[in-house]
């Protein structure tokens, strides 16, 4: 399979996750940028292809919206996707508040979805 049609199926993936109903074409468009100045190099550097990605499509697009629900900045974003990838069993939200990535409120403990699990 050649490496344009991976991509298209990696960015296919991303908008089936997302039910595009639910989230608009920014979205897309914003993980199609990350998918070409992040992932690509990072893979690239790693003498990966695309296909053995330590980044799933699912991952990838969860980072997006945490960027967009402002729960985390893009340099912080460039920080988590690198720990998630040299780390693929962790998910966004692990390394978000494992590396005190921003101050645990209410509001973003409802966000990530951690409620008490914070001491």
């Amino acid at each position: 399979m050649d490496l344009v049609l991976k991509w298209e199926i990696f960015l296919k993936e991303i908008k089936v996750v997302n039910n595009m109903s639910v989230y608009s074409e920014s979205h897309i468009k914003l993980c199609s940028n990350w998918m070409i100045n992040e992932l690509m190099p990072a893979l690239k550097r790693a003498g990966l292809d695309i296909s053995q990605s330590p980044i799933s499509s699912q991952t990838l697009s969860h980072l997006i919206r945490r960027i967009e629900d402002k729960t985390i900045t893009h340099k912080q974003a460039r920080q988590i996707f690198q720990e998630l990838f040299n780390n693929p069993s962790l998910t966004v939200d692990e390394v978000i508040c494992q590396d005190s990535l921003v101050e645990i409120t209410s509001l973003v403990q409802e966000k990530l979805n951690i409620g008490n699990t914070i001491q």
